[in-house]
């Protein structure tokens, strides 16, 4: 996924052809972030840019629910005008206070972010315990990065300087 961010009056536009579920994770995060735009020290009110995000399925996933701390962090990246980490795969489903949600079918889904070329992954700290049923060749291949919350997230990921 892309974020493009401009001048505006702070409208949201989804494009890729994402399905429903895509796009209602794209509204939560933007919901989200407009909320914490103090918190993050974004130094740029949300509601003075058009936020465009852009879907690029390139396994032509169905799914999509899951991808709202993934699609926060774009959009956080794309108002700080840094990038995200190189290698990074987001999981995690958040609601519009900032809830998360544990991943499911962790392993399966490890072994793919690996198998795609992942270095990183971010994954919600209720996942912690699960660690211990991932196969070491899969945790030696990828770094897991937990955090707690969305905004913790977005710190995490996006480059700093």
């Amino acid at each position: 996924m892309e974020a493009q961010v401009a001048k505006g009056s702070g409208k949201l536009r989804a494009t890729g052809a994402p399905s429903r579920a895509i796009r209602d994770a794209i509204h939560t995060a933007h919901t989200y972030l407009h909320s914490q735009t103090h918190t993050l020290g974004l130094g740029k009110d949300p509601t003075d840019y058009n936020l465009h995000v852009q879907l690029v399925n390139l396994m032509q996933s169905k799914e999509g629910s899951e991808t709202g701390v993934a699609f926060f962090i774009a959009m956080v990246s794309a108002l700080l005008g840094r990038p995200a980490l190189e290698s990074l795969v987001v999981l995690g489903e958040m609601s519009i206070r900032g809830g998360l949600l544990k991943v499911g079918s962790l392993t399966e889904r490890l072994q793919l972010a690996m198998d795609s070329g992942a270095k990183k992954v971010l994954l919600p700290a209720e996942n912690k315990r699960d660690i211990a049923d991932v196969p070491s060749d899969v945790l030696d291949k990828v770094q897991i990065i937990f955090y707690s919350d969305p905004v913790n997230a977005a710190g995490r990921a996006v480059e700093t300087g």
